[in-house]
């Protein structure tokens, strides 16, 4: 039996995005313990969380890791997704909600223990060959965070060691082969969420773009950078009205990105990626959203801020860097064209030409779903298992709702 650590990120508020990148590992073990014995355990550095769902009885469970010795009893250690590699994640996140539990009083004490578990400061070169960074982001680090003689220190000699390191954007990838000190080697993969597939319990209904037909349903999603300005909240719904006219849609859905059921989370996270296929297009601000979209072959249109300095985890550049990463820059709308009468028509335009462009969309799809085949082959060669990919062209079976 190979025993897993994957280390993934503490999740505040039951973010839908973040239960996709921590249910992808459990969607990777579903498939490959058909020829492996795998057991993966989810962990974290910040409190013990329970997902499990009252209406499927899927389970998601993410103990707190406490102390290095703890990653002794396993054979693999995974760090899964998001920031936990930055230092300003530290610096912020980590320094927040450390402070809000204890005090801020101990919070170098607290850093200690962040960097003993996130970069393994203490392990031993043995511990270090076991581990595999992926799928996470170091956009946010500042020159403030180069400077530092410790994080530099850290970070160099874990992924120096690592038997994998794959981040989830080219910029993220660059510091890490610099970091390293090693450009020659590729260290570019793509967000965990990309490798979600449908396993046990957790079940959503798929189509091909391929082979589907026109629903005439336009979704959207807007999160934290529309809802908290009105004019940008109503410019955007009055873009995804306009889109939907001219697109010829008789219904738009509210896909309800942030909201969760708390008694049954996952069967609400399988209800919104329906409902995200279910779609002929969705015009979102959200990430994950974006991710989780074009992974099912539904073209996403993301609206984000051109002029914004990536300061924190709630960046707008990271969504500009996934669209720009994947070649999907007609999809990707600047904030700033909605606030315009003659830049929002263009931006309407635009956007229309694109979504009516279904080759192109569907050449995207299968480049980004190629991406993924190969991040995921690179995964399962660094835990020892034998690849299985599938055609990344060919539909999954669709499950009738």
């Amino acid at each position: 039996m190979m025993k897993i650590a994957v280390v993934g990120a503490y999740n505040p508020g039951r973010n839908t995005g973040m239960l996709t990148v921590d249910l992808a590992f459990h969607s990777i073990v579903e498939k490959y313990s058909q020829e492996n014995r795998i057991s993966a355990t989810l962990l974290n550095v910040e409190d013990n969380q329970d997902f499990n769902d009252q209406k499927t009885g899927t389970k998601l469970i993410s103990k707190k890791l406490n102390n290095i010795e703890e990653l002794e009893e396993f054979d693999k250690i995974v760090y899964w997704g998001d920031f936990l590699h930055s230092r300003t994640y530290f610096k912020k996140d980590l320094r927040f909600r450390h402070g809000r539990r204890v005090g801020d009083d101990q919070i170098e004490e607290y850093l200690k223990f962040a960097y003993g578990l996130l970069m393994l400061e203490d392990a031993d070169d043995q511990m270090l060959s076991n581990v595999i960074c992926f799928g996470s982001s170091l956009i946010i680090n500042t020159h403030f965070d180069d400077a530092d003689k410790r994080y530099r220190a850290s970070i160099k000699r874990l992924y120096e060691n690592s038997r994998l390191v794959l981040l989830r954007d080219p910029l993220s990838a660059a510091f890490a082969s610099r970091y390293a000190n090693d450009m020659s080697a590729s260290t570019l993969g793509v967000d965990c969420a990309f490798l979600l597939r449908p396993f046990d319990q957790f079940q959503w209904t798929r189509r091909s773009p391929a082979k589907r037909t026109p629903t005439k349903r336009v979704g959207f999603a807007f999160g934290r950078a529309i809802s908290k300005i009105p004019e940008l909240m109503e410019a955007s719904r009055k873009f995804v009205d306009a889109l939907a006219k001219q697109m010829g849609a008789t219904e738009i859905v509210d896909i309800e990105w942030w909201k969760v059921d708390r008694r049954s989370p996952l069967n609400s996270v399988a209800e919104k990626l329906s409902l995200l296929a279910s779609c002929d297009f969705v015009v979102t601000d959200i990430y994950h959203c974006s991710v989780n979209s074009w992974r099912e072959g539904t073209p996403a249109l993301c609206i984000g801020m051109g002029a914004e300095f990536p300061g924190g985890t709630l960046t707008e550049k990271k969504k500009e860097m996934l669209f720009g990463m994947f070649n999907l820059r007609r999809y990707y709308v600047f904030v700033e064209n909605l606030m315009a009468d003659a830049s929002f028509a263009r931006s309407v335009e635009s956007s229309l030409r694109a979504l009516k462009d279904t080759d192109t969309i569907e050449s995207l799809w299968s480049g980004i779903l190629d991406d993924a085949k190969s991040a995921e082959r690179r995964l399962a060669l660094a835990l020892g298992m034998r690849p299985m990919l599938e055609d990344a062209r060919e539909p999954e079976p669709v499950l009738e709702a």
